[in-house]
């Protein structure tokens, strides 16, 4: 087959990308630099599910050294990189949480004079929010102000167990607003090639049932019946240009081969450090004068900065039972009513327990676990008693905030890795320390006995965005409101790093409405072309 567009990256934005080309009519061959896992090799298949988390599971770019894997240096990060490089990318791990952007995410400029106005509206995704929702099964529930714009949903949300009831009183006490969680979860029946959720909690280590919607087992299973060919564990080490026209990607196979595939139009979906990496490392003195702003590539890194409150209860309050993040949300500090010494403002959401070793590896650093006759009260006192609300803050574009290509570190087929600088704001900061404060004290009046807080948490860089930005001008962005790159022909990206702002909810359900809102741009491009 020759390909009339090629995808690469097969995660939240390229399989979406490849699903409605294919649908579209189109021949699309989806290039992986990851292997394709079946269910039965995640780890929670497997006894032994905390060991392989923390190996070859590890949501921990720097850390893991997987096939598919490049070098990333994020030691000039207070929040490290976590990503997934595999069929289906992060879907694998994530936790399924899967809220919208709202809709005044995509007017920051002129409503608080803050970054920029997205150059696509809201409304403009509302059919592809709708479109995404469907297809994955939206579990949740219709009604929440802060969503008046969503209808439908597919599943009842996920169960709140005795945890969510005693975090919900603690909310209606305090009078503040909170909701379940939306969640990309099978709660209700069994969909095709997705069982029912039996709530087994450590859905960051994969779903191996696939009640928990993955790019693999929606788009991506939906693809592979229509026009998609998908290549894995092939990396796409650059574009080929000829002048300012895409003609193909070099890709390197495991065996280090080199390969030329030829093609005119190529959508790099390989999320917010892996697409400016591949840009990069495509430039040379003579074509990087056709793109318009190169100086923007891998620019304006924004993420989510987290902080982290827990909560212990005397009684057993079950968090060791049902999806680990998708139980509730609040909004209610999403721009806060209070005065405050930030901008913008943060999602408070409820995640459950810690698991079995990681309770244990808790109590023992603070030296709450003693070896002996009592050690299994101890433990039996702890896991399932605590819970915790993480804070999640809206960041803002920076341009200090970075990622570069790193020529000293190559990955083990040759190509460059990656180096990764980020500074937390100031207004970042003192969000979150009061947001702790807030998250403390709901956790008080659930009935915690204990509580704590801290952040930015380290190990949590899952939402990545804005290096790749999009905008109508091209002398202020890199990409057009059509994921076109400006001055590069057959250039496109459709993921995360085009986001021109972050929100502070969970991204995964607007990263795959943008990705179809920009396909079906593409499609009427081509359409209107010929």
């Amino acid at each position: 087959m020759t390909p009339d567009i090629i995808v690469v990256g097969s995660g939240m934005s390229g399989a979406p990308a490849a699903w409605l080309l294919s649908e579209r009519g189109y021949n699309v061959l989806l290039i992986e630099s990851g292997a394709d896992i079946s269910p039965a090799e995640l780890p929670t298949a497997s006894i032994d599910w905390e060991r392989k988390r923390d190996s070859e599971f590890n949501p921990v770019a720097a850390k893991r050294k997987n096939l598919g894997d490049y070098p990333v240096d994020d030691d000039q990060s207070p929040i490290a990189v976590c990503n997934f490089n595999a069929v289906g990318g992060s879907s694998i791990l994530y936790s399924a949480h899967f809220p919208r952007f709202l809709k005044p995410d995509f007017t920051l400029k002129s409503d608080e004079d803050l970054a920029v106005n997205w150059p696509i509206e809201y409304d403009e995704l509302l059919p592809f929010f709708e479109m995404n929702e469907s297809i994955v099964g939206l579990a949740g529930k219709v009604g929440d102000t802060f969503y008046p714009e969503l209808k439908q949903v597919f599943n009842s949300p996920v169960q709140l167990g005795k945890a969510g009831k005693s975090l919900a009183g603690g909310y209606d006490q305090l009078g503040w607003h909170w909701w379940p969680s939306y969640a990309a979860i099978n709660t209700d029946q069994t969909m095709k090639r997705r069982l029912k959720c039996h709530g087994l909690g450590p859905c960051n280590t994969g779903c191996p049932m696939g009640a928990k919607a993955t790019a693999k087992n929606t788009y991506l299973s939906l693809g592979l019946e229509k026009r998609v060919i998908l290549m894995s564990e092939m990396a796409v080490s650059k574009l080929l240009i000829n002048d300012s026209q895409v003609v193909g990607v070099e890709v390197v196979d495991r065996d280090k081969q080199v390969h030329n595939i030829l093609c005119d139009k190529v959508v790099l979906a390989a999320g917010a450090i892996g697409t400016p990496r591949i840009l990069l490392n495509s430039l040379n003195d003579d074509n990087a004068r056709k793109i318009i702003r190169k100086d923007l590539i891998g620019k304006n890194l924004m993420m989510h900065p987290l902080g982290y409150a827990e909560g212990y209860f005397v009684d057993k309050i079950d968090t060791e039972k049902g999806p680990q993040g998708a139980m509730l949300y609040s909004m209610e500090f999403y721009r806060p009513s209070e005065p405050v010494d930030f901008k913008l403002g943060f999602m408070m959401h409820a995640l459950r327990g810690a698991s079995p070793v990681d309770t244990v590896k808790s109590l023992y650093g603070r030296r709450k676990l003693k070896f002996g006759a009592d050690i299994y009260q101890q433990f039996s006192e702890n896991y399932g008693h605590t819970m915790g609300i993480a804070i999640i803050c809206e960041d803002l574009p920076d341009i200090a905030n970075k990622v570069e290509l790193d020529h000293e570190n190559l990955d083990h087929l040759g190509i460059p890795g990656v180096k990764v600088t980020y500074e937390l704001s100031n207004n970042s900061k003192r969000m979150m320390s009061y947001g702790l404060k807030k998250a403390r004290q709901v956790l008080v009046s659930a009935g915690a006995k204990k509580t704590s807080g801290f952040g930015p948490i380290r190990n949590t860089g899952w939402h990545l965005f804005g290096t790749m930005c999009m905008g109508s001008n091209p002398k202020e962005s890199v990409v057009d409101p059509n994921g076109a790159v400006h001055g590069l022909n057959g250039a496109y990206v459709f993921d995360a790093s085009v986001f021109v702002t972050s929100s502070c909810v969970n991204p995964a359900n607007t990263i795959q409405a943008v990705s179809l809102y920009l396909s079906d741009k593409l499609d009427e491009y081509i359409r209107n072309a010929h």
